[in-house]
């Protein structure tokens, strides 16, 4: 099989992102090969014979590393990239799920030992169910166990690159919407970059804001770009509303404190805030007022001892 000659890109075959890493090449190589095989593959034995030969040219075509650099500088062909590039969420390949099938003993022995596994992979598959699959043949195949959080995150800034751009707020704009379920909010965005590409970042972003409000205000809340949401988006107004009563009722709250701590009272009839008159002894008072009592009585006793005496 020539890749340079008939224009074949050994990363489609493999299903993995182009530029993939040779060891995600190979686990997925090595993982593809095993349902394969003849004492397994249930099915039509030439087609397995064809895929198998087709998995192993892909490999032994990007196994040696002057070629896959070459092949990686060139960059992906426009036909090739427009088909990886397109964002299908309801599109499972059938082929990875049996390969994950496969691998799912040595899997569930790993996760044993290593639980943190079962998180990764499902946050992965909430995104993408082909990037938790490499994730997990890479896993399993290369024995990459101390490195799982660091792969995963490789998947999946390679997945949200293939089919979002690398443009950093994008990407973060394509993962809350996807993590989300707002599959049509995703679908148009990949759309709108491959048409128009990331150069057009900020009117595909207002396009779509007027088109999905509500999910568009989170996703640009989400990703540090509240400047471009308008301020007749629902969302915003509302927002601005609860912010207002929240700064009017500490504003009222302080007053009050304020009122309280200075006797103010609101005069309904003069309309004028007044100083009530407060007739009780205030705290730090009282013991003297108390002396001055205690005095006075004791001296008018005393008054009228003497004058009883005399």
């Amino acid at each position: 099989m020539d890749f340079e000659s008939d224009n074949i890109d050994p990363y489609e075959i493999l299903g993995v992102p182009f530029g993939a890493s040779i060891e995600v090449c190979k686990a997925t190589y090595k993982s593809l090969s095993k349902i394969y095989h003849p004492d397994v593959f249930v099915g039509e034995k030439s087609y397995a014979a064809k895929r198998m030969a087709e998995l192993n040219a892909a490999f032994e075509f990007l196994d040696n590393p002057g070629r896959k650099k070459k092949w990686d500088g060139a960059g992906q062909k426009a036909k090739q990239k427009a088909q990886s590039q397109e964002y299908d969420p309801d599109n499972d390949s059938e082929e990875f799920s049996k390969a994950s099938n496969a691998l799912r003993e040595n899997w569930d022995f790993a996760c044993k030992f290593h639980p943190e596994l079962v998180q990764l992979y499902n946050d992965l598959r909430q995104l993408n169910s082909q990037t938790a699959f490499l994730f997990m043949a890479v896993i399993v195949e290369e024995k990459l166990y101390s490195k799982a959080p660091q792969l995963a995150e490789h998947l999946e800034d390679q997945f949200l690159i293939s089919k979002f751009g690398k443009d950093p707020d994008l990407k973060k704009i394509a993962k809350y919407a996807v993590l989300n379920k707002e599959k049509k909010f995703a679908q148009d965005l990949n759309r709108a970059l491959k048409v128009l590409g990331e150069s057009s970042k900020y009117q595909i972003l207002q396009k779509l804001l007027l088109e999905y409000p509500d999910i568009g205000y989170h996703v640009l809340k989400a990703a540090g770009l509240d400047r471009l949401i308008p301020d007749n988006n629902p969302l915003k107004e509302n927002e601005r509303a609860r912010r207002t009563a929240r700064h009017r009722k500490a504003q009222e709250n302080n007053y009050k404190k304020s009122w309280k701590e200075n006797d103010l009272v609101w005069d309904p009839k003069s309309k004028k805030i007044k100083r009530q008159r407060n007739w009780k002894i205030k705290e730090g008072a009282i013991s003297v007022w108390h002396c001055i009592l205690f005095l006075l009585v004791f001296s008018f006793l005393g008054i009228l001892i003497i004058f009883a005496l005399s």
